[in-house]
């Protein structure tokens, strides 16, 4: 049996500066709001040009520093990573019996950012890479739950 890797990869540009925030344990958490070009061509050969915007999610400390420090709206990157659902309670709906219903969420979480252009002026626009460090555990995603916006 072939094994299936579950694997994203996206090219596309920040359309905002990233985001971070931090974990009730200390952790850095960033978000990058990457516009992906999605555009086509229809039968009639005028190109119709549009753009897919995906949220992802790093839980890396060291690429977390490094993202904040180079990237910034604009920005040309490749990120790669891996899907998850996350799953939890809801807090405001209820079944029949008043027991929770379940909400979820798809979360691309990246592992690996390719800095292909648009960096912060003091570092030039020289393309580089940065991956979570290979010592670095993934995240805590029971521990996340309990931060899961309702």
């Amino acid at each position: 049996m072939s094994r299936i890797d579950n694997k994203f990869f996206f090219l596309g540009n920040l359309g905002t500066d990233v985001e971070t925030r931090t974990l009730s344990s200390g952790d850095p958490v960033a978000t990058l709001n990457i516009g992906v070009d999605d555009s086509y061509k229809p039968k009639d050969g005028e190109r119709v040009k549009r753009t897919a915007w995906f949220e992802g999610t790093i839980y890396s400390k060291g690429l977390v520093e490094v993202c904040q420090r180079l990237l910034q709206k604009g920005s040309l990157v490749a990120v790669e990573g891996v899907v998850r659902k996350r799953v939890w309670d809801s807090k405001d709906r209820r079944d029949a019996d008043g027991k929770p219903l379940k909400d979820s969420r798809i979360e691309f979480v990246v592992t690996s950012v390719k800095f292909l252009g648009g960096l912060k002026s003091a570092y030039g626009d020289a393309p580089a890479e940065a991956s979570a460090p290979e010592g670095e555990s993934g995240p805590d995603y029971d521990r996340m739950l309990d931060e899961v916006p309702a």
